[in-house]
């Protein structure tokens, strides 16, 4: 039987996991496999909302792997908020948009140093020397990791300040 490789992220799931199912699966088999490897979801199976990374379109459980494309080394995201309100301060200001828990901090940055007045402006080496921190802390997430798998339901909103990559100490 031919297996796909597929990568899981999501609610309650700090590492990525690597599941494997079969090619001519469906994406039920995700959550099977991902629980036969000692992954725990948080709620019950009618509750997750499954995601193509960076994709908006939430994947029937019945759904052919084939239809949205899941396939070798794929990454998916499994969460039970179906779009997270993000917002983002730089300077004093504040700008606040939804995605959803499959989109990426690289995303989340993107659109935040983009153009205004959706994005504060940023451009170029100005938007490059920036990153995003999580509010109130000092963690900064890697830019491939999905934003849903820095929050709980019922909590589905995140905050992330856009600061300088080097920290000036002094």
């Amino acid at each position: 039987m031919n297996e796909v490789e597929i990568f899981v992220q999501g609610e309650g799931i700090p590492e990525i996991t690597l599941v494997r199912v079969p090619g001519n699966g469906i994406v039920r088999d995700i959550l099977k496999s991902a629980e036969t490897q000692g992954v725990r979801f948080a709620g019950d199976e009618r509750s997750l909302v499954i995601l193509v990374e960076d994709q908006e379109m939430e994947l029937s459980h019945d759904l052919s792997l084939e239809e949205p494309q899941i396939g070798h080394r794929s990454r998916v995201h499994i969460h039970r908020c179906h779009r997270l309100e993000v917002t983002v301060n730089f300077n004093a200001a504040q700008k606040t948009r939804a995605f959803p828990p499959s989109a990426t901090v690289e995303r989340v940055k993107r659109w935040a140093v983009g153009p205004e007045p959706e994005g504060f402006g940023l451009e170029g080496v100005d938007a490059t020397e920036h990153l995003l921190q999580l509010c109130h802390s000092t963690t900064r997430p890697d830019e491939d990791t999905q934003i849903g798998s820095l929050v709980t339901f019922p909590d589905c909103g995140l905050c992330f300040d856009l600061v300088p990559k080097v920290r000036v100490e002094g």
